[in-house]
C-alpha cells in the first residue's frame, strides 16, 4: 500500500531496530522498542496494508480502511488518530496498549537513516510490527517498550543490522526473531484469523540476554 497516515503529536513506538523473543505460540514475538513522541523532527508514519494486517480483527480499523478505499482520506486519518490517542484501537482484542508501533524517521539512539540493512539467506523468523500493540514494559537497556508483533518464517529477506550474526541469531528454529526490513507478503484468511487469535492471548516473553536489542 502507498497510503500513509500521520498523527501529529501522538506518542508512538519505533520497532524497526528491534530484536524479539518468540512467545512460544508459533505466531507472535515480544519485541524491544523505543517510545517516541511525534514531532517535526521525528514524524510517525502508519502504513495501512499487509504489513499492518495484525489490526484486521478491529472493526474500528476496518471502518478506517473502508474510508481510505472510498477516498475519504481526511476522515480516515482523523478516526485512526483518535483511536490511537484514546488507546481504543485494540478494544476488539481485549487489549489496551500504551502505544502502537509505526515507522519513525529519526532515532536519537541508533542511526536509522543509514539504511544499514543486511540480507539473510537462511530460514529466519521475521517480525512485522507495523500497528502492533506496545506496552510500558522495559525490554532491556534503552528499549523501554515491549511490543507484541506477529512473525513469519522465511527463507530470505532483509533486516536492520541489529548485532553480530543477526540472521543466524533469529534462525527459524530458535527463540529469537528480528523485525523485517521490508514486507511484500500477503496472507491467507486462515493465517490472519489464527494470528488475530494468537494476538488476543499472547503471553509477553522477554529473554533479553539471549535476544538482546543492539545498544542495550
Amino acid at each position: 500500500s502507498s497510503l500513509k497516515i500521520y498523527c501529529p503529536g501522538v506518542e508512538y513506538a519505533v520497532c524497526w531496530t528491534a530484536k524479539c523473543t518468540k512467545n512460544g505460540d508459533g505466531k507472535t514475538a515480544s519485541c524491544g522498542c523505543l517510545s517516541v513522541r511525534d514531532s517535526i523532527k521525528n514524524e510517525g508514519r502508519f502504513e495501512p496494508g499487509w504489513s499492518s494486517s495484525v489490526l484486521i480483527g478491529s472493526h474500528s480499523y476496518r471502518a478506517v480502511l473502508k474510508k481510505l478505499i472510498n477516498n475519504e482520506t481526511d476522515d480516515a486519518e482523523t478516526e485512526f488518530c483518535d483511536l490511537v490517542a484514546n488507546k481504543t484501537l485494540y478494544d476488539d482484542y481485549g487489549l489496551t496498549p500504551d502505544r502502537i508501533s509505526v515507522f519513525g524517521t529519526y532515532n536519537e539512539y541508533i542511526n536509522t537513516t543509514s539504511n544499514d540493512r543486511v540480507g539473510c539467506d537462511n530460514d529466519v523468523s521475521y517480525a512485522q510490527c507495523m500497528g502492533a500493540p506496545c506496552y510500558n514494559s522495559v525490554y532491556n537497556g534503552i528499549w523501554n517498550l515491549t511490543c507484541i508483533c506477529p512473525y513469519v518464517n522465511k527463507t530470505s529477506g532483509s533486516t536492520w543490522d541489529s548485532g553480530d550474526d543477526v540472521c543466524w541469531s533469529a534462525n527459524a528454529t530458535g527463540d529469537c526473531a528480528v523485525v523485517a526490513g521490508s514486507s511484500r507478503d500477503t496472507y491467507t484468511l486462515d493465517y490472519l484469523e489464527s494470528t488475530v487469535s494468537a494476538m488476543k492471548s499472547a503471553n509477553m516473553t522477554v529473554r533479553n540476554h539471549k535476544c538482546p536489542c543492539v545498544g542495550s
